[in-house]
């Protein structure tokens, strides 16, 4: 295996360009004043040859040279791969490719299985190192709820994190942040609460489909909302029929009025409709979840 050559791709973009980063000034510091450092982009006129000649180019003055190739790999071929892994050990090479690479592609599959390969993926590990590591640099605490609010709300978007992770390091250099600072400075969907929507069944018809819109704009899990219906319609049933030992009074007492104002026959339709929609995506006749959040949407406004 090549010990000069190194890959660096994925689609968590501001993770590889932080250890990019973090790897040039290592770079730097090992050799001092004296190092030789090249960045080699895409463009028209670019070519894996030119790559090649100035990677067997001697360092002009220095123990070792260091070339930092970004996006460049779509130009590799096959034949390219003898000559790359030949060039001398005072060059070394690092390919930054802001895409995932898999490990089939047809020509990159066996020059990754010999060199040093480091796979950046958009997850919540990552996303989490990233805003921890930005505020901590500028001394900047946040709450553990005020961390999870933003990794859930830009759980895809990486970048967004970083731009947030600097807005709160500018504003709050060695602070800690409040929460009513924290909200006007961060576009945070604060989670809609089920119990709420829940209760306005039966009640207002224009705020429960207000309120189930507030819920799947959020990205809630609509089997989250499908079950929690079914429980909810279930208890009401209960309390009509008097029949309430397992449920707890406080429950008991916060839906009374509701129950007692409406029909069996109604709660029932619903119900029924409901479980049906759930018969329906446990044998694939609902196979997506914005089938199963429309379905849900057409019961409600039908039987409410």
């Amino acid at each position: 295996m090549a010990k000069n050559i190194f890959l660096f791709h994925g689609e968590h973009t501001p993770q590889i360009n932080a250890t990019t980063k973090a790897w040039i000034k290592q770079f730097i510091e090992k050799y001092k004043d004296n190092y030789d450092l090249h960045t080699i982009q895409d463009s028209k006129d670019f070519s894996m040859q030119k790559l090649i000649i100035e990677a067997n180019t001697v360092p002009f003055l220095c123990e070792k040279k260091l070339i930092i190739a970004k996006n460049i790999l779509h130009h590799f071929q096959k034949e390219d791969s003898k000559a790359i892994l030949a060039i001398p050990e005072s060059t070394i090479v690092m390919f930054i490719e802001h895409r995932k690479i898999n490990k089939t592609d047809k020509q990159l599959g066996t020059f990754q299985k010999k060199i040093t390969v480091q796979q950046f993926d958009i997850n919540t590990e990552a996303n989490s190192n990233l805003l921890m590591q930005t505020l901590q640099n500028h001394n900047v605490k946040i709450t553990p709820n005020q961390k999870q609010l933003i990794l859930n709300q830009y759980e895809k978007q990486p970048n967004q994190i970083l731009e947030i992770s600097k807005q709160l390091a500018a504003y709050f250099h060695n602070s800690n942040i409040q929460d009513q600072e924290f909200f006007k400075l961060v576009d945070i969907k604060q989670e809609p609460n089920i119990f709420n929507f829940l209760d306005t069944i039966y009640k207002n018809k224009s705020q429960t489909l207000k309120q189930y819109k507030q819920i799947t704009d959020y990205n809630q899990d609509p089997y989250k909302v499908l079950y929690m219906l079914i429980w909810h319609l279930k208890t009401l049933l209960q309390i009509k029929s008097g029949n309430t030992q397992n449920i707890k009074p406080f429950i008991v007492n916060k839906h009374k009025q509701t129950a007692n104002k409406i029909s069996s026959s109604q709660i029932d339709n619903l119900l029924q409709q409901i479980l049906k929609i759930d018969q329906q995506s446990k044998t694939g006749l609902i196979k997506t979840n914005s089938d199963l959040i429309l379905a849900i949407e057409m019961a409600i406004f039908q039987n409410t």
